[in-house]
């Protein structure tokens, strides 16, 4: 199943002392909880395309409201400019059918 290098390379991890349970984490945020936004701006950063701190802002303000998760959703996708409107798609923006 392995090679014999791949074998030594495994046999050679050291295994934990530790008798503490395992615990999930997400290093993005200090209550350790992943967020979707902390997971944008991550791949935002990693990428280069982080915008301007004044968009920042306007981007924080969405992640704060007090919102359900499909308002998110939509919120974001106006302010990227992602809605399926009829100008949009008239347009040529969108490949779709027109539907």
């Amino acid at each position: 199943m392995f090679t014999e290098e791949e074998s030594r390379c495994i046999l050679s991890i050291q295994l934990s002392d530790s008798a503490t349970m395992d615990n999930w984490f997400w290093s993005e945020e200090k209550s350790g909880f992943y967020s979707v936004s902390s997971a944008y701006k991550l791949l935002q950063q990693q990428s280069g395309a982080w915008p301007c701190s004044g968009a920042v802002s306007c981007w924080q303000n969405l992640w704060k409201m007090h919102v359900p998760a499909k308002v998110h959703h939509l919120v974001w996708r106006a302010m990227a400019g992602c809605l399926p409107t009829k100008e949009y798609i008239n347009g040529g923006l969108c490949r779709g059918g027109g539907y």
